[in-house]
């Protein structure tokens, strides 16, 4: 449970680079048009608990975007590996005092402990190299009585989801980018890699009920798409991500 992603961080690397013009659009369509309405609800949902926000994987910052018409006065942390996707985020967000950039991974936060009151990985933490590592660290950073909250594609544990999903994502994916984004669409073929190197929901959900308090979970597109709002509660004890569930 404590292995790290099996595909490549460099290649993906590369291939979030080069895709960084066309990012939004393709997403929009891979999401069949859902996607403005998935983060709107994220993004309330992340309103609900006041304080400095982090974002981690923010890629071109169209999250924290979201969560800022929701909440102007909100202060927000982007943090993404990619240097390109921070500038687009400045580009999308421009700057100001309660908006801050940052370089980095979610496996080695550059925080101190309780740093934040409100943690989003939203389509991030399935790109990781060890994803438990991750979460492990999001639980460092944020603040006692504080919220995280996850929206990502989702492993669902049934073999007919998780084949309409290989099938939709190693085939459909691509078709689409051939004819939205002809010149990068062999950078969306190995999508399906990172989808398959992400946890399955029940053992990530098994992990936030044992170190917060689940108070919202939601799953969309036949639940292929999780959200869920975990608050970090005062007296939850905390489990090393090495841990097996039952």
């Amino acid at each position: 449970m404590c292995a790290e992603n099996g595909f490549s961080w460099r290649i993906l690397e590369e291939q979030l680079e080069r895709i960084i013009s066309v990012y939004e659009k393709m997403n929009k369509a891979m999401s069949l048009g859902t996607l403005t309405k998935i983060r709107m609800l994220a993004a309330r949902l992340a309103s609900s608990t006041p304080g400095v926000m982090l974002d981690a994987g923010s890629g071109p910052g169209h999250m924290a975007e979201m969560v800022r018409r929701v909440d102007r006065n909100r202060e927000a942390v982007l943090l993404d590996p990619l240097e390109p996707m921070l500038a687009e985020a400045r580009r999308n967000l421009g700057s100001g005092p309660s908006l801050h950039y940052v370089q980095g991974v979610m496996e080695h936060l550059p925080f101190r402990d309780e740093a934040f009151k409100v943690v989003v990985t939203a389509f991030s933490l399935r790109d990781t190299i060890n994803p438990w590592m991750s979460l492990r660290e999001i639980r460092r950073v944020l603040g006692r009585g504080g919220a995280y909250l996850l929206l990502d594609l989702a492993r669902p544990g049934s073999m007919l989801l998780e084949g309409l999903m290989k099938a939709y994502l190693r085939i459909i994916v691509p078709l689409m980018a051939l004819v939205l984004a002809p010149r990068v669409w062999r950078m969306y073929s190995g999508l399906y890699d990172t989808y398959k190197a992400m946890p399955p929901l029940s053992e990530i959900t098994g992990w936030l009920r044992e170190n917060y308090d689940v108070v919202d979970e939601r799953k969309m597109l036949l639940g292929l798409v999780a959200l869920i709002l975990a608050q970090k509660g005062r007296d939850k004890r905390f489990l090393s991500v090495c841990q097996p569930y039952g």
